[in-house]
């Protein structure tokens, strides 16, 4: 009996809750969009228009879901995020997956996938060069080879001396005579071929010919040891090499958290432009940032010699964000999944990114 009163007042509960309700519009049917100065992402021009590559995907997907909005720009990346999670706005652009404090937020497809990067001033081919000649490593190589080269000398002196006096033997000493056969396997291993200087004997020819095919291989180790040389100061191994040199990051970024979590002691920039500025200025040696950003900010701002080396460090998945309770979630969606695999927003892509 009891049973059937509790299962009574069950039903009469569920008829008369009030059913959930669909999710509601923006006010008055404007959706107001957030957004910082964040090259190449959102860039806003002296003018005071905004471009760039978020920027443009809202306009297009916009454009596609007739939806009317206004722009509402905030200084800082923090106070987009506070903008949404109170409301303030109902749709924030180039937001990180990973931001913090976005429980109340709904994220659609990412549109743009970045990891950081080491930005440094460009240095000279030449001097490049230069320095490798003082590199223990290329010394190495160089006294290793001599080695190989004063043993086939040897050898050859010593198979030639008795059956080719003119170019090995005769009144030469045994330093002279191991001078010649060292200079003989330096010119046939260069392949320079001089041709002062050949082995006349079956035993010569037999050592000649197998010392060519060695050399050959030993000239190809040779000459990618020598460009590995040439191009180690050019090349970076991130994180390690970071603790000897000044690094600068754009505060409160995935490349600041990144690196002090690890314990990395940096300095800090309010944007990646001014970041660029003082190692221009030669106040720091590295800028570690964006990839994307730092490549599309020395492409565009003018003098600034520096290189971009990308990682696969700290990848930052870039989305829409938007408020929940509201419609917009279900009605942009669809658009920007099929938008993104779009020839236009390829594009897009190709002009604020680089193709990358």
């Amino acid at each position: 009996m009891k049973t059937f009163w509790y299962s009574g007042l069950i039903l009469i509960a569920l008829l008369l809750s009030p059913a959930p309700g669909p999710a509601q519009s923006v006010a008055d049917g404007v959706v107001r969009v957030g957004l910082v100065h964040s090259p190449p992402y959102a860039i806003r021009g002296d003018d005071g228009n905004w471009s760039g590559m978020s920027v443009e995907l809202w306009r297009s997907l916009a454009e596609q879901t007739q939806l009317r909005y206004e722009l509402v720009p905030t200084e800082r990346s923090s106070e987009l995020v506070g903008a949404l999670d109170a409301g303030e706005i109902d749709v924030a652009l180039t937001t990180d997956l990973a931001a913090p404090d976005m429980d109340s937020v709904t994220f659609l497809q990412h549109h743009y996938l970045s990891t950081l990067g080491v930005a440094r001033p460009a240095t000279n081919k030449l001097t490049n060069v230069v320095q490798a000649f003082f590199n223990k490593q290329l010394w190495i190589i160089v006294g290793g080879l001599s080695l190989l080269l004063l043993v086939v000398g040897t050898l050859i002196y010593f198979v030639e001396r008795g059956g080719n006096e003119d170019q090995f033997g005769g009144d030469r000493t045994l330093a002279e005579g191991i001078g010649s056969g060292f200079w003989w396997a330096g010119v046939t291993m260069t392949t320079i071929g001089y041709g002062d200087k050949a082995p006349a004997t079956l035993g010569g020819r037999i050592v000649a010919m197998l010392w060519m095919l060695v050399a050959m291989a030993v000239s190809a180790s040779l000459t990618a040891s020598i460009i590995s040389a040439v191009n180690q100061k050019a090349s970076i191994n991130f994180p390690d090499d970071l603790r000897d040199k000044r690094v600068t990051v754009v505060e409160r970024s995935p490349a600041a958290e990144y690196l002090e979590e690890r314990g990395y002691r940096v300095s800090t920039a309010p944007t990646v432009a001014t970041a660029l500025q003082i190692m221009q200025d030669d106040h720091t040696d590295l800028v570690v940032a964006d990839a994307n950003a730092l490549r599309y900010t020395i492409d565009n701002k003018s003098g600034l010699n520096m290189s971009v080396t990308g990682t696969n460090d700290a990848p930052v998945a870039y989305a829409l964000a938007v408020r929940e309770g509201t419609d917009l979630a279900d009605r942009l969606d669809q658009s920007l999944v099929r938008f993104i695999l779009s020839p236009t927003w390829r594009g897009i892509v190709r002009e604020y990114g680089g193709g990358r």
